[in-house]
């Protein structure tokens, strides 16, 4: 991306300081994307143990929303604190400043928060949904691979 943007700057559609952060984004919220589930929760879903949740006085789906928000966020958690200390300890230290990640103005950060905060609350109701089709079909093999 480097070369490409630096060969012509005036094509580019993205400066090479915001190619490098949006880079730098699509690897911290990497988990975000619905492609994967909780295994433990669809297991329990095949194998029947979703009775056991089923006979508790709480209602399903505020139960899985509540887990796979937290797992999403979690699995996030975990990528984001190393990436985004490498980037400000890391490379201002070695002199590779020019590609660490850029932290915009204040507006920009909270409009950016905003749509994160809706994209976890987006991709947790996508993976509901396929929980919810699993519990009706017992097989989502159509839907999920188990890699």
């Amino acid at each position: 991306m480097y070369a490409f943007i630096a060969s012509n700057p005036t094509d580019s559609p993205m400066t090479l300081g915001a190619t490098i952060t949006y880079i730098w984004i699509t690897q911290i919220f990497f988990s975000i994307i619905p492609w994967n589930v909780n295994w433990d929760e669809m297991n329990a879903i095949t194998s029947g143990n979703i009775v056991y949740e089923l006979a508790k006085p709480i209602d399903l789906f505020p139960l899985f929303f509540s887990k796979t928000l937290a797992w999403r966020f979690g699995s996030s958690i975990v990528r984001v604190v190393p990436i985004v200390l490498f980037n400000l300890i890391v490379f201002p230290m070695f002199g590779f400043q020019e590609y660490a990640l850029k932290i915009p103005d204040g507006k920009y950060v909270l409009f950016f928060l905003c749509s994160i905060f809706l994209a976890y609350i987006l991709s947790s109701m996508i993976t509901v949904f396929l929980y919810s089709i699993t519990l009706y079909t017992i097989d989502a093999s159509n839907f999920l691979r188990d890699y």
